[in-house]
């Protein structure tokens, strides 16, 4: 029985984002600039990881596997107000480094 569920488990492993991968898989680290009310999440531009969480609950939405996220300021904020305007504030997330999740973070704004 283990071997069939060991072969399950090799067999259904294949390159996608989707959390199936193998130990030992190599990650990547993508980010995203975030802006005042422009991203598909909700912001919470006062508390950072209130931002976290929602962009976690998006990120499972989409089905897309992450080993972690953070956030942190890399520049002053920029002085417009308009909801594509960004906040300085970089999201960083760590995923699977393969072809499929890096085009399916891209597809959301990750690069």
């Amino acid at each position: 029985m283990k071997r069939i569920f060991i072969l399950f488990v090799l067999l259904s492993a294949f390159f996608s984002c989707v959390k199936k991968g193998l130990i030992g898989d190599r990650f990547v680290t993508l980010s995203y600039s975030q802006t005042y009310c422009a991203d598909q999440w909700e912001n919470n531009l006062s508390n950072d990881s209130l931002t976290l969480i929602h962009v976690s609950e998006y990120l499972k939405t989409k089905n897309l596997f992450f080993e972690s996220l953070s956030i942190k300021r890399e520049t002053e904020p920029e002085a417009c107000s308009s909801c594509a305007c960004k906040t300085g504030k970089v999201i960083y997330v760590s995923t699977f480094d393969n072809d499929s999740c890096k085009v399916q973070f891209a597809k959301i704004g990750f690069k």
